[in-house]
């Protein structure tokens, strides 16, 4: 029996102590033919000296600066695809896999030629048998992504918009590239996605597949950080991949009425006046900034 060749690899940016319990997960997976590569993206907490002190079995890549979400995981795709992939498992520091995972991935990967990345479905670590998503779906009239949950998951296999952690195949990342470094963080993956699937490609969910996270362990520490990226590039990806239709009833749907609310939990629920702006500020540079489509 074949096993095909699998590159986990882990995005941390100080994460000494959600990176450790990862990396002590990913020593459980049962597949026998793996291996795990960290991409470090300019700690300063001591957790590359963490991983190289326990974890000799780890290729630990170290960037210098925080180069964003999407880089950062660009650079262990790159590195996956130099060493002989076959197929490359994108991981996030704050995730904890069940030992099972490759192998329920790669039943599904291998059964239909045309599946391009499969994802498994994910819990939340703080409430082990709490399902947090399913893969997601866009509602492209609101210019939003959603979870599917427990009740919602239908069938192995399923066809899903877009992910998170992903089991993506060698094959897709010659054809469609890697993620648009531009995103830096926030809505990288629904782009991924979106180009993964206008090639032809499936883009599945993995019922069988479970890992557990613990959720926006490094991205909520920073103020503003949530509300300036993931506005911004939402209205990039908008402008991207809708249509007209589309973008038209976006727009109605957040300047007349999400905006509003936002604003009104940042400014009186939550008392978090810098977020208001930097929710405006994502709003001005999305509108107003350019996200070339050949570049």
């Amino acid at each position: 029996m074949s096993y095909p060749k699998v590159f986990i690899t882990v995005l941390n940016w100080n994460g000494k102590e959600v990176v450790k319990e990862c990396l002590e997960s990913i020593k459980g997976v049962d597949y026998p033919n793996y291996e795990v590569v960290v991409v470090d993206n300019g700690s300063t907490d001591g957790s590359q000296k963490e991983i190289e002190e326990n974890n000799p079995y780890v290729h630990l890549v170290k960037s210098r600066e925080n180069v964003g979400v999407a880089e950062g995981q660009n650079i262990g795709l790159r590195y996956a695809l130099e060493n002989g992939m076959d197929y490359v498992f994108v991981l996030n520091n704050d995730t904890t896999l069940d030992k099972n995972i490759l192998s329920e991935l790669l039943k599904i990967a291998e059964g239909d030629s045309k599946i391009g990345v499969v994802v498994p479905r994910t819990y939340s670590a703080e409430e082990p048998d709490k399902v947090q998503s399913a893969g997601g779906r866009i509602d492209w009239n609101r210019g939003k992504c959603y979870h599917l949950q427990a009740a919602e998951a239908g069938s192995n296999g399923m066809e899903i918009d877009y992910l998170g952690s992903a089991l993506i195949k060698r094959q897709v990342i010659k054809e469609i590239g890697l993620y648009d470094p531009r995103y830096f963080a926030y809505w990288e993956d629904t782009d991924f996605c979106t180009r993964v699937k206008r090639a032809g490609f499936r883009v599945v969910c993995a019922l069988k597949a479970r890992l557990w996270h613990k959720g926006t362990y490094s991205v909520g520490r920073i103020a503003g950080f949530y509300e300036y990226y993931f506005t911004r590039n939402r209205f990039w990806f908008m402008k991207r991949y809708a249509t007209r239709r589309q973008f038209v009833s976006f727009i109605c749907w957040f300047f007349f009425f999400e905006l509003w609310l936002r604003s009104g939990i940042l400014l009186i629920l939550r008392r978090k006046p810098k977020a208001c702006l930097s929710l405006y500020q994502g709003v001005k540079d999305g509108i107003w900034g350019k996200l070339d489509e050949s570049s």
